[in-house]
């Protein structure tokens, strides 16, 4: 007898490689699971999706019958879908694409994320809150909401110390404290030819290039974001034995989307025709194996980073919101760049320095890589013990 399960908040299909990373990380998890336990999961995955038909799947996982559908609130018929699911489902589980469980990208986006973690609630399955970063929840409104979904939740994970405080304050529950579970992600790809120079990959990230989704700063950088990356690449570049990658990680199909990381790779490559630029890597097994083979790595996609931290590449991850040091300062790991404290020329200085002294951040990569391994296996072992 098949065990019918439903995912929210994962992506298979989606510009952002963060987002399809837990996807692809998480059912190859179920996938393992399946096949120790000689069973099969039929697979109701619920995505934000611009078409009710999808393409093909973009591999094959044993023992998992996937079908994909779109969440959407205002179809009559997408509603039904969902809820017709849900009847036969065995048990959900939610993700918020990793930390979307929060206010801070709007109201509106919170809401839709919320409802269909109340539809399942109420639907009296084991509802299972994946692990993420929850919060902050600036307005009474979100704060209430998330609380009655936190308390309701059948289990909790939480990929940081700091939201499992900010959950148990809330809720006085505790939350299972793990990590971010792309870090599982496997690498699969080609192999860079081999060269004597120190490959630099930088991930730029679009969405701060243009002032987050409001145009105007939203996240409140104190850094000036355009000026620090094009300043950072024209001192990598006077360096001859530099190899310097622009390693996208959200790629959109609205090439003008603010989101679209590609779209800024390709203007900085016009101005720093040094640069190294790979166009047609599609899935975030592909983005993270490149990223494997940089010498070391910066980039402000968290996913991005965490594809660099998971394969013992020295990383600089640049922060824009407190979900950076939230997940690395539970790991122990130091070497995060916050771009709402440092003014920019601060900010280059620090980047450059970690560069050069990458040996020191591939030993404490390694160091804490250790922790975060534990904690996969934390989760891993819960999660079976679900099923």
């Amino acid at each position: 007898m098949k065990t019918n399960i439903c995912l929210f908040g994962l992506s298979l299909f989606n510009g952002n490689k963060g987002c399809e990373a837990l996807a692809y990380a998480f059912l190859d998890m179920l996938s393992e699971i399946a096949v120790a336990k000689s069973t099969k999961f039929n697979i109701f995955l619920f995505q934000i999706y611009s078409s009710d038909s999808f393409p093909e799947l973009p591999k094959e996982w044993n023992n998992l019958d996937i079908e994909c559908f779109r969440v959407s609130h205002r179809s009559q018929k997408q509603r039904k879908l969902l809820k017709d699911s849900l009847k036969k489902a065995d048990i959900a589980f939610d993700f918020t694409e990793g930390d979307s469980f929060t206010d801070l990208y709007g109201l509106r986006r919170f809401i839709s994320q919320t409802l269909v973690k109340t539809i399942a609630i109420k639907n009296k399955i084991p509802f299972v809150l994946g692990p993420q970063t929850y919060g902050p929840f600036k307005t009474l409104f979100s704060k209430i909401w998330a609380s009655w979904i936190v308390k309701k939740a059948y289990e909790v994970f939480s990929r940081d110390e700091e939201s499992a405080m900010l959950l148990e304050k809330m809720t006085k529950r505790k939350a299972v404290i793990t990590t971010d579970i792309a870090m599982a992600l496997k690498a699969e790809g080609n192999t860079l030819p081999v060269t004597d120079r120190t490959r630099i990959g930088i991930n730029v990230s679009a969405l701060l290039w243009h002032g987050g989704y409001t145009g105007n700063n939203q996240f409140n950088l104190t850094v000036d974001y355009k000026k620090y990356i094009k300043t950072l690449l024209c001192k990598l570049s006077e360096q001859r034995d530099y190899e310097i990658y622009l390693i996208p990680h959200v790629i959109d199909t609205d090439y003008d989307s603010c989101e679209n990381d590609l779209k800024i790779c390709k203007e900085l490559q016009r101005d720093f025709p040094n640069c190294i630029l790979f166009e047609n890597l599609q899935n975030p097994s592909e983005i993270k194996n490149l990223i494997s083979q940089m010498s070391v790595f910066t980039g402000a996609r968290m996913h991005s980073t965490i594809a660099a931290f998971s394969t013992g590449v020295p990383v600089i991850p640049f922060a824009y919101s407190k979900k950076f040091e939230n997940l690395y300062g539970a790991l122990g790991y130091e070497y995060v760049i916050d771009g709402r404290k440092f003014d920019t020329d601060e900010a280059v200085e620090l980047s450059l320095r970690y560069i050069s002294n990458k040996e020191e951040l591939k030993d404490s990569v390694q160091k804490s890589y250790l922790i975060c391994k534990e904690r996969l296996n934390v989760f891993s072992d819960l999660l079976s013990k679900l099923f």
